[in-house]
């Protein structure tokens, strides 16, 4: 299995790649800035889904996609505010279908599901 992270590097993203990579999941994750030292055990890949871009390569293999991006919810909801929270998880999809549902000469496995997960659901899937 080959799971393939967006917002790894959040407070729920860290400890679900913790999870995984405990289990012996090889895990990758796109980040605006990847660093080899963010997630110990896994591997990290370029994007920046305000410009629509990413690094290819993330997508080998890949069988399950998580999806956590976007800007984060502890601030001040002011309007503008509102609209950037929204866009940055619009944008973050936009990018994953984009690789998904593209035609099949890319030399990558389609991922097996793409889940978007709020704090409210990971809390559900670790206490049950």
């Amino acid at each position: 299995m080959v799971v393939l992270i967006t917002g790894a590097t959040g407070l729920i993203g860290t400890k679900i790649c913790a999870k995984l990579i405990a289990q012996g999941v090889e895990v990758r994750y796109f980040s605006r800035h990847p660093s080899p030292s963010a997630i110990s055990g896994a591997k990290g890949f370029e994007w920046n889904p305000d410009q629509f871009t990413f690094d290819e390569k993330a997508m080998d293999d890949v069988t399950h996609v998580i999806n956590l991006a976007g800007a984060t919810i502890a601030k001040r909801w002011t309007a503008s505010y509102k609209k950037q929270v929204l866009f940055s998880r619009i944008n973050s999809l936009k990018i994953l279908l984009f690789v998904y549902f593209q035609p099949l000469p890319l030399e990558c496995i389609r991922a097996t599901f793409i889940s978007p997960m709020t704090s409210i659901q990971y809390l559900m899937v670790t206490d049950s």
